[in-house]
């Protein structure tokens, strides 16, 4: 009985807490989801806010000619190779030991030898690899948010490790992140050392 009165009043919390973002489209890294992000990412390097993730467009399944398109900026795991993209297509990267595939709702990076660096994903609200439970459960059932975008890879920002899975966001620090619901800034702060924040 408590767990369902607990339930109901965390899934009101979070109904009040994003009915009135007016841009409810989610990023979620590992399986954080924030909310209201306006698409665009960035990190401090110690003197200034510098952009490294930026989605462009969103696929929309009524328009044939639609495709998910994001700008990139951002280093191998090992901090060796930039990766650059702009609208899904390489700008500035060392294409030779490189694989970019691209299709409506995918952009994904990796090296010939498969290992993933960095891949973005719009998925449908019913995605059987979102989370089951929690507030990320609750703000998708929520009928509130209008896309979801999902990053995961192994890639450096700036100084910063960043490790994504399905499950969870790693930081340089070693800091992990599984199942946070954070709602309302127009874009995402990458925090030296690890840590993302509006």
């Amino acid at each position: 009985m408590i767990n369902k009165k607990f339930q109901e009043i965390m899934r009101q919390a979070v109904i009040k807490g994003i009915k009135n973002i007016p841009n409810p489209r989610a990023i979620m890294l590992g399986s954080n989801m924030y909310i209201g992000t306006e698409g665009l990412l960035k990190y401090f390097d110690g003197s200034t806010y510098k952009d490294f993730f930026r989605v462009r467009e969103l696929h929309n399944i009524r328009s044939f000619d639609s495709h998910l398109t994001i700008d990139v900026d951002i280093k191998d795991a090992e901090g060796n190779r930039e990766i650059k993209l702009a609208k899904s297509r390489p700008v500035a990267s060392n294409l030779d030991n490189l694989k970019i595939e691209t299709n409506k709702t995918c952009t994904k990076v990796s090296k010939n030898d498969g290992t993933l660096i960095i891949c973005i994903e719009q998925l449908l609200l019913t995605d059987e690899s979102l989370p089951k439970d929690g507030p990320v459960k609750m703000a998708i059932e929520s009928g509130f948010i209008n896309s979801i975008i999902r990053i995961t890879g192994n890639f450096k920002v700036g100084e910063t490790q960043v490790e994504m899975t399905k499950e969870e966001l790693i930081t340089g620090n070693g800091n992990k992140m599984r199942g946070n619901l954070k709602a309302n800034g127009d874009f995402l702060i990458l925090h030296p050392g690890g840590g993302f924040s509006f």
